[in-house]
């Protein structure tokens, strides 16, 4: 009798479990979420003549997520990249212009660089650092029309955007790269709270040809991070 209802319920339980519906797993960080690159914001109505080796401060009513930390404002730099607020506020330029390989404390803590490189703005070439952003919005975008310092008639135009509706994540686009300017002199990726060297990722670091029109890079702060090439 006993060993029949041992059997009984034996059977029950693999019935119960045959019948239940798989449920997928979430992703194996809690943080990672599928990359699915948005449509290119439009560009920025607001411009700022940034010319080399200088800077912007932009601040935003919604946090801005970057590794493990949040923050309501970036600093932007004429040289291609972007900070936090409240993290290196008081970061020094005398080499930034300088780019060198990921993770490096000549970069302020927590920065997203699309192309960190020596560029400047002029005016007078149609150049100009344009930033979008405003008050009980969700996303900031920020718009280089840059030229390399070395050579003026290197242009580059590109873009990088944040929402709040992928937090920890930046996409960056490309769409004017002139020959002298894919990468071989730029350093390209994201960096977190120095010297936590697990918090950076590397896209490219001074080589030629991982730059190119029509590129797009999806940077992944959460986590360990990624970085994906649309």
């Amino acid at each position: 009798m006993i060993y029949t209802k041992l059997v009984l319920i034996l059977a029950a339980l693999v019935l119960s479990v045959n019948s239940t519906p798989l449920v997928e797993r979430g992703p194996a960080c809690p943080g990672g979420q599928p990359i699915v690159f948005p449509p290119k914001p439009p560009p920025p109505t607001l411009r700022d003549e940034l010319f080399g080796n200088s800077s912007a401060s932009i601040g935003t009513d919604f946090l801005i997520k970057v590794f493990n930390v949040y923050t309501t404002g970036i600093w932007v730099s004429s040289n291609g990249f972007a900070w936090h607020y409240s993290y290196d506020d008081n970061f020094h330029y005398t080499d930034s212009y300088l780019n060198k390989p990921l993770p490096t404390r000549d970069l302020p803590s927590y920065t997203i660089a699309p192309y960190w490189d020596a560029l400047g703005s002029w005016p007078s070439s149609g150049d100009y650092i344009g930033f979008a952003w405003g008050t009980n919005t969700d996303s900031i975008t920020i718009n280089w029309k840059a030229s390399l310092l070395s050579d003026r008639t290197q242009r580059l135009d590109f873009t990088l955007h944040y929402t709040t509706a992928s937090p920890g994540v930046y996409w960056i686009w490309y769409d004017s790269v002139p020959s002298q300017a894919t990468g071989g002199s730029a350093t390209i990726g994201a960096q977190g709270g120095q010297p936590r060297k697990q918090h950076y990722k590397t896209y490219s670091y001074n080589t030629p040809g991982t730059v190119y029109p029509g590129l797009r890079l999806a940077i992944d702060t959460n986590c360990d991070g990624s970085i994906t090439v649309g």
